[in-house]
């Protein structure tokens, strides 16, 4: 697989990850704010789509989520 390929592929992927990653990390705001629990696995779910939309911070943030268990 050439690098010209790999760019494209990446200018399609992070887009589409990012918008999905923004949806879902606002489903995760709104179940904190109304004080319900959200499964851990949900929580690696979302954090797989924000490394895949290269949103270091928000991994971060969500991995300290599933490790206290919030």
């Amino acid at each position: 697989m050439s690098l010209d390929v790999l760019i494209s592929l990446a200018g399609i992927v992070v887009p589409v990850a990012s918008a999905v990653a923004s949806m879902l990390n606002q489903h995760v705001r709104d179940a904190q704010a109304n004080g319900k629990a959200v499964p851990s696995w949900l929580l690696h779910v979302v954090a797989l789509v924000n490394a895949a939309a290269l949103n270091g911070d928000k991994v971060v943030q969500l991995v300290k989520l599933v490790r206290c268990g919030k």
